[in-house]
C-alpha cells in the first residue's frame, strides 16, 4: 500500500444540500458521497467533501439543521444565497400569493434585511469553500425549474449561485441527477442557458429534463442521462429478513396539495385502498413509514399517516402500525426491505424500496419525477397520478401480490445495472479534476 503522503489530495464541494428531515435528499447525498469516494479511491486520489447548505445560518444553526448530514460529510458551509429553514406559511404565504409581485418583492427584501449582518460572512465562507475546492457537484434529487412568479425567480437564482461562483473561480462544475425545467419566462431561460453552457457536464435523470435543456441550446456534449443517484444505495444498504407468515404492505403518504378538499379526498382514498387490500389479502398487515419528517408540520408525513390510519374502519386497525423514528437513509432502506410490497406517494421511498428488492406501486404528485425513475427500472406502468381511482390502485396492488417473486428478481437484476452505470459516471467526474493540478 502506498504512503498517504504520495496520494494526491483533492477537495470537492457538494451543493444543493437541504435538511436532514427529507430522507430522500439525505439518501442521495449519502449515495453520491459514497460513490465519489469509491471513484476517487479507484482513481488513486483522496477526496474530501464539503457540503454546501441551501439553508442559511451560523455555526449554531447549521449543526442543528444537519445533525445527520454531519455523520456523512463533517464539514458544512452555507450557500452564497440561502433560504430560511422553515418557509413562511399561513397568512403570510396567502398574502404573498394573493397580492402578487409587490408583496413578493417586499417579502424577499424583508427576508434579506433580517440576514443583512450574516450575508458578508456567508458569502466569504461559501466562496472560500469553492475557491479551495477542485470541483463543485450539485447533488441530485431536487427539481431545478422556474415558474412565472417572483418567488420562482428567487428560487432559481439561489440554486444557480453556487454554480456561477464555481464558473467565475474557474472550477469544474457538475449537476448530478436532477430533474430540470421547465423555465417559464425569458429571464429564467436566459439564466439557465448562460450557466448551463459554461458547466462541465449536466447529468439529468429523465428524458423530459434532457428535452428542456436541449431547447435552451445547451450543447449535447455537456448533457448526460442517468438513473436517480439514490439507486447507488443498493451497494450499501443492509436487508432485514421478511417473515413469510406475516406479509406486510408498506405505505408512504404526504400532503400532495394545499387544496384542503383535494388533500382530504386523497387521504380518504388511501384509507379505502388499505381497507380493500386487507379485505382481499387476509393475514397481511400495514406499516406506515416516515420518509420525510419536516422541517415543518406540513411536510411531516407522519401527521398525514396518522390521519389516514384513523379513517380506516375499526376492524382493520389492529393490522396497522405507524413508524415515527428519525431513521437515517440506510436504516430506512432496511425498514423497506422488511415489507413485501410498498404503496408509495414519496418518490424516494419507492427507490429506497427498489434498492432492497421491494416492489412498489407509486402515486405521482410532482410532474414526471417518479415516471422517469421507474422507466429506468423498466416499470413505468407502476406509476400513476395521485388522483387515480382507488379501484385502479387496488388492482395494481393485487397484481403485485400475485407476482412478488418475479418482481423481486427483476428488481435485483435491474437495480444492480443502474448502480454500476451511476458508479461509472461518477468515475468520469472524478477523472476530470483528479489530476488537474
Amino acid at each position: 500500500m502506498r504512503n498517504d503522503v504520495s496520494i494526491p489530495h483533492r477537495r470537492l464541494v457538494l451543493a444543493h444540500v437541504y435538511a436532514d428531515d427529507n430522507k430522500g435528499d439525505l439518501g442521495i447525498i449519502q449515495a453520491t458521497v459514497l460513490g465519489l469516494s469509491t471513484a476517487a479511491e479507484a482513481t488513486g486520489v483522496r477526496l474530501d467533501v464539503t457540503a454546501m447548505s441551501m439553508f442559511g445560518g451560523g455555526d449554531i444553526e447549521l449543526p442543528n439543521t444537519h445533525r445527520l448530514l454531519r455523520t456523512i460529510v463533517p464539514e458544512v458551509v452555507p450557500a452564497p444565497v440561502t433560504q430560511r429553514y422553515q418557509e413562511p406559511r399561513g397568512v403570510i404565504r396567502s398574502l404573498t400569493k394573493a397580492i402578487s409581485v409587490p408583496v413578493q418583492i417586499l417579502s424577499m427584501l424583508s427576508r434579506i434585511a433580517l440576514w443583512r449582518a450574516r450575508i458578508p460572512s456567508m458569502l466569504c465562507r461559501s466562496l472560500a469553500a469553492i475557491r479551495s475546492a477542485d470541483a463543485l457537484v450539485c447533488k441530485g434529487g431536487s427539481l431545478l425549474y422556474c415558474d412565472q412568479s417572483v418567488r420562482g425567480h428567487f428560487f432559481l437564482f439561489r440554486m444557480l449561485c453556487p454554480i456561477a461562483a464555481a464558473i467565475l473561480l474557474k472550477r469544474p462544475s457538475f449537476i448530478f441527477g436532477q430533474s430540470i425545467g421547465p423555465f417559464r419566462t425569458p429571464l429564467s431561460r436566459s439564466l439557465m442557458r448562460a450557466i448551463g453552457k459554461r458547466m462541465s457536464c449536466i447529468y439529468v435523470r429523465d428524458e423530459l429534463s434532457l428535452e428542456h435543456l436541449r431547447e435552451l441550446g445547451i450543447p449535447a456534449g455537456k448533457l448526460r442521462l442517468i438513473p436517480d443517484p439514490a439507486f447507488l444505495l443498493t451497494r450499501y444498504a443492509s436487508r432485514e429478513a421478511r417473515d413469510p407468515s406475516r406479509p406486510m404492505l408498506g405505505v408512504t403518504a404526504l400532503n400532495v396539495t394545499r387544496d384542503q378538499e383535494a388533500q382530504s379526498q386523497y387521504e380518504r382514498k388511501i384509507a379505502t385502498v388499505i381497507s380493500t387490500f386487507l379485505d382481499r389479502h387476509p393475514g397481511w398487515s400495514i406499516r406506515f413509514l416516515p420518509q420525510v419528517i419536516g422541517p415543518d408540520p406540513w411536510q411531516d408525513d407522519r401527521i398525514v399517516q396518522r390521519r389516514i390510519a384513523s379513517l380506516v374502519p375499526e376492524k382493520y386497525r389492529e393490522s396497522i402500525s405507524i413508524e415515527e423514528e428519525d431513521y437515517t437513509p440506510l436504516e430506512l432502506c432496511t425498514r423497506y426491505s422488511a415489507v413485501d410490497l410498498l404503496l408509495a406517494s414519496r418518490l424516494h421511498s419507492s427507490i429506497f424500496a427498489s434498492v432492497v428488492s421491494t416492489p412498489a406501486v407509486v402515486l405521482e404528485y410532482q410532474q414526471a419525477k417518479a415516471k422517469g425513475a421507474f422507466t429506468w427500472l423498466g416499470r413505468p406502468d407502476d406509476v400513476m397520478p395521485w388522483q387515480t381511482d382507488a379501484k385502479v390502485i387496488s388492482q395494481a396492488l393485487d397484481y403485485k401480490v400475485a407476482h412478488l417473486e418475479s418482481e423481486r428478481a427483476q428488481l435485483d437484476a435491474t437495480v444492480e445495472k443502474l448502480a454500476n452505470a451511476l458508479q461509472w459516471e461518477l468515475q468520469g467526474i472524478v477523472a476530470q479534476f483528479a489530476f488537474a493540478k
